[in-house]
């Protein structure tokens, strides 16, 4: 595969797996190797997400304000 002999290149060059090797079996190693740049397509859609994310929780919070105005009496 020339992907992962590119990665292995690369994780070479910039020795990741050294800085990391100490620290809990290489499991930092081994997550930083499988790091990727999200496409175009997974960014719109994690944006997506999150917006409606922000939007439904604000919702939720605008009703539960506006019930309890509604049901406890202000004095």
């Amino acid at each position: 595969m020339v992907i992962s002999e590119r990665i292995s290149r690369a994780l070479e060059y910039q020795g990741i797996e050294s800085t990391f090797r100490g620290t809990g079996n290489e499991k930092y190693g081994r997550v930083l190797k499988m790091v990727r740049t999200p496409t175009s397509e997974e960014y719109y859609k994690i944006i997506v997400l999150t917006g409606v994310g922000i939007i439904a929780l604000g919702a939720l919070g605008f009703t539960i304000m506006l019930l309890t105005g509604l049901l406890v009496p202000s004095t």
